[in-house]
């Protein structure tokens, strides 16, 4: 997609890189090529990763993955990737030639994962070609219609049956956008991160489709397939096929919509009926994060003095850049853990970790100001990776001495770096606090 490269479609067959032939292909309207590259890369990154020193791979870890994976992309991944979805096109176009019921259960139940991966674009051609020799197009627009209609029903279930006022918004305003043809953000904004309602809307498009290829619905004009699409099935040649059509999306949505309120869900925002919330019990070391009210609380991590985070003398933690929370004075030496839950970082040069309680709180412990270049000289860790923890738990070890000595500071950082998830994070500065019993981060979610 870089511009350059991008300009060259329709003029250039192929450029060529050092002694490679790279071919020129449009690759606007297909995701495969960046899902094979990606791939690819994961690979080579790790493989550079394990053998490359630990004080290098900041800089030449990606560098050198880069430069190794970009031009077999360009040369070999991208060109299948492309060449692949236009192969489906064909085999879903002999699939309704040879099959219809069966190529319409089978393209309105992956017509979500057609859509996402870019191979709608490669049937623009067969469609266009269709209505062109033959008048009307029996496969893209008409599984497109029944998808969208069935997105559009289980995005309208999941507005009427989830308790989270956001996501009911939301989902009602995509609904009407997915009767409309415009399925981007029911798919990706609600049935996609839900789940079950797009496994449910992927069933009443299947269906639909199946009765499409069984009747052999046919549309005759290329337009967006929404609910304002169905005049497009009239024809005086085809009696009953505006019929059909109009069947085939009835059922696609009542059978997207009950499946979606039998469905069981959750999101981020939903209150499960009979589950209430106990009060914090802090000399329990059996909780999980601490709890209180319709509020979670992050306990202090080591004893001091707080302070807001936007007093950091460091331009990302005062600019709240990974999130939101609170600084510390410490007291002491020890980190020890704010929670119940997983260790998920650990930094090589020992200054911070990552963990990641119960309840799904994310949170950064950063002791001091541009300490990593220490090179964890005067830190000392006691977890690994993927180590279990609980409330009060040794984690770190620091020598504040040092480090002053140094030249560093050593106010201490404590972010929740999945703020975004939360309707609020609340920290205030300028108080005392003991580790492990005084809350100094309140989430609301």
């Amino acid at each position: 997609m870089y511009p350059s490269f991008a300009a060259l479609v329709g003029t250039e067959e192929s450029i060529r890189f050092f002694f490679l032939k790279i071919p020129v292909l449009d690759y606007s309207g297909s995701v495969l090529p960046i899902i094979l590259g990606v791939l690819l890369l994961s690979v080579v990154y790790r493989f550079i990763d394990k053998h490359m020193p630990k004080m290098l791979r900041l800089i030449f870890t990606p560098l050198l993955s880069l430069l190794v994976v970009a031009p077999i992309v360009l040369f070999i991944v991208a060109p299948i990737g492309n060449y692949l979805g236009e192969y489906l096109a064909e085999f879903f176009k002999w699939l309704f030639d040879v099959a219809g019921p069966a190529a319409g259960l089978l393209m309105g139940g992956f017509m979500p994962f057609i859509v996402m991966a870019g191979m709608h674009y490669a049937l623009f051609p067969v469609a266009f070609d269709s209505i062109g020799r033959l008048g009307y197009d029996i496969m893209l627009l008409p599984m497109s219609l029944v998808n969208n209609m069935a997105q559009c029903a289980a995005t309208l279930a999941v507005a009427i049956k989830t308790k989270d006022k956001d996501l009911r918004s939301l989902a009602f305003s995509s609904s009407l956008s997915a009767l409309f043809g415009i399925t981007e953000p029911a798919m990706y904004g609600v049935t996609l991160k839900l789940k079950k309602p797009l496994y449910a809307a992927m069933i009443g498009s299947g269906i639909g489709g199946a009765i499409y290829g069984f009747f052999t619905v046919k549309i005759f004009t290329f337009t967006i397939p929404g609910i304002t699409a169905l005049p497009s099935f009239i024809s005086s040649s085809y009696t009953s096929n505006f019929l059909f059509a109009c069947i085939g999306v009835v059922v696609s949505m009542v059978v997207a919509f009950v499946l979606t309120m039998l469905f069981s869900f959750e999101s981020a925002g939903d209150e499960k009926e009979g589950n209430t919330i106990e009060p914090e019990v802090v000399a329990s070391h059996a909780d999980t994060t601490p709890v209180f009210g319709e509020e979670a609380a992050v306990l202090a991590p080591v004893s001091g003095k707080t302070i807001p985070l936007g007093e950091m003398k460091d331009d990302v933690f005062a600019g709240e850049v990974l999130g939101k929370g609170v600084g510390i004075l410490p007291d002491e030496d020890v980190i020890r853990a704010p929670f119940n839950g997983t260790i998920s970082m650990v930094a090589d040069t020992g200054h911070a970790l990552g963990l990641t309680s119960d309840a799904g709180v994310d949170l950064l412990i950063h002791v001091g100001i541009n300490t990593v270049s220490m090179q964890g000289e005067g830190f000392e860790t006691f977890v690994t990776d993927g180590q279990r923890v609980s409330r009060g738990q040794k984690l770190l070890k620091f020598d504040a001495a040092l480090i002053a000595k140094k030249g560093f500071s050593v106010d201490t950082a404590v972010i929740v770096t999945n703020s975004d998830e939360y309707k609020e994070v609340i920290s205030d500065g300028g108080r005392k606090v003991k580790a492990c019993e005084d809350k100094i981060i309140k989430i609301v979610n």
